[in-house]
C-alpha cells in the first residue's frame, strides 16, 4: 500500500516521466510481489537480503531474453527499494530503513566500446554523401561527446559561434506513449559549455 502511495505523491511529482515508468515496473513486478504481503513496520534485513537472492535466479527476466537479471538491474531495484523506505522514514512511518543495514548489490563494471580513429575516418567519409542535418549531428556527438538527450536537446541558441562553444542545458527523451519531452539534463554537473572545434563550427 505504501510503495503505490509513494509513487503517485513522489514518483509522479518530482521524477521525470522515463524514471516513472522505471519506477513503476520496478515497483509492481519485482518489489510488490516480493514483499508486499509484509508490513511495513516488520520489514527487516532479512527479508531485503532473500529478495535480493530472490532476483539473482534464472527466469525473472521481462525482455524475453533467457538468462539472470544483470548485477546493474538488481542494484537499481535496491536502489528504488531504498529510496522508497528513506522516505517512509522521513514521513515518520518507519523508524528506519531496513535497506541501510543491508549490503548494497554489487554491479560488474560495463565495458565502454569507443570507436577507434580509423573507424571514425571511415564513417565520416561515409556521411559525405548525407544530408547537412545528418553530417552535423554525427560530427556533433563525435566532437562534442554529449549525450543522446543532450544532442536531441539542442537550440540554435545554445551555439555561440564567436566563442566556438555550446550550451548544454536541455535533454530530450522519448518514450512509448507520450512521445518526446524535454527535461533538464541528467545531474547539475551536466548543465555546462563544451568548447567545438573550427571545422565542426564551419
Amino acid at each position: 500500500e505504501f510503495a503505490r502511495t509513494w509513487y503517485k505523491d513522489y514518483c509522479l511529482k518530482y521524477l521525470a516521466p522515463k524514471t516513472q515508468r522505471s519506477y513503476k515496473n520496478h515497483i509492481e513486478n519485482r518489489i510488490i510481489p516480493a514483499l508486499g504481503h509484509i508490513d511495513i513496520n516488520q520489514l527487516r534485513p532479512q527479508h531485503i537480503m532473500k529478495f535480493l537472492e530472490h532476483l539473482q535466479e534464472d527466469g525473472l527476466r521481462r525482455d524475453g531474453k533467457t538468462g539472470r537479471l544483470s548485477g546493474e538491474s538488481i542494484r537499481y531495484c535496491f536502489r528504488v527499494l531504498s529510496s522508497m523506505l528513506q522516505d517512509a522514514v522521513q514521513w515518520q512511518l518507519i523508524v528506519s530503513n531496513p535497506c541501510t543495514r543491508v549490503k548494497a548489490p554489487r554491479a560488474e563494471q560495463a565495458d565502454i566500446s569507443l570507436l577507434e580513429e580509423d573507424d571514425i575516418v571511415v564513417m565520416l567519409q561515409a556521411l559525405t554523401a548525407e544530408p547537412i542535418k545528418y553530417r552535423v549531428i554525427i560530427m556533433l556527438a563525435i566532437d562534442s561527446g554529449l549525450r543522446l538527450g543532450e544532442l536531441m536537446g539542442l537550440k540554435w541558441t545554445d551555439i555561440d559561434f564567436p566563442k566556438g562553444s555550446i550550451s548544454v542545458t536541455k535533454s530530450n527523451q522519448a518514450l512509448s506513449g507520450k512521445g518526446i519531452f524535454t527535461k533538464d539534463p541528467k545531474n547539475r554537473s551536466s548543465v555546462r559549455r563544451v568548447a567545438l572545434s573550427d571545422s565542426l563550427l564551419d
